[in-house]
C-alpha cells in the first residue's frame, strides 16, 4: 500500500511537468513548421526570380500557388502577429511577401496554448528563426 501510494503521489506531482512539457513540445513544433514554410517560400522566391505570397489566416498558413488549399493547419494554438511599429493582432489575411533577397516585411508571431506562449522573429534575409521569446 505504502509502495502506492507513493507512487501515486509521484504521478500527481509530475503531471504538470508533463503537461507543460507537451505543451512546449507543441508551440516548438508548430513555430517550426512556420519556419520550415517560410524557408521554402523563401528558397522559390530566390530560384525563380518571382515574389512567393503567404497568405496567413486564423485557420492557418496558406501558399497562394495551392490557391487557397490549407498548408499548416495549428487547431489548438493561437496565433498572433506583430510587424514593426504595430500592435499585436490576429491573422485575419496578411500577406507575407518573399523576393529574391528575402522577406519584404518582417514579422513576429506568438503562439499561445493557455498560459504557455511563445514568440518568433523571423530573419529577413534567411527566412530563419532570428529570436525567440518563451513562458511555459
Amino acid at each position: 500500500m505504502l509502495v502506492i501510494a507513493l507512487i501515486a503521489i509521484m504521478f500527481i506531482g509530475s503531471a504538470p511537468l508533463i503537461s507543460a512539457s507537451s505543451r512546449e513540445r507543441r508551440l516548438r513544433d508548430a513555430a517550426s513548421g512556420i519556419e520550415q514554410m517560410v524557408r521554402a517560400q523563401r528558397a522559390e522566391a530566390l530560384a525563380t526570380g518571382e515574389r512567393r505570397l503567404l497568405d496567413v489566416r486564423p485557420s492557418g498558413f496558406f501558399t497562394r500557388r495551392d490557391k487557397g488549399r490549407e498548408v499548416l493547419a495549428m487547431p489548438d494554438v493561437t496565433v498572433t502577429l506583430r510587424s514593426p511599429g504595430t500592435a499585436w493582432a490576429k491573422p485575419d489575411g496578411q500577406v507575407w511577401e518573399f523576393s529574391a533577397i528575402g522577406m519584404v516585411t518582417p514579422y513576429t508571431v506568438r503562439l499561445q496554448e493557455g498560459t504557455a506562449w511563445l514568440e518568433v522573429d523571423f530573419d529577413l534575409l534567411t527566412g530563419r528563426r532570428a529570436e525567440e521569446r518563451y513562458a511555459f
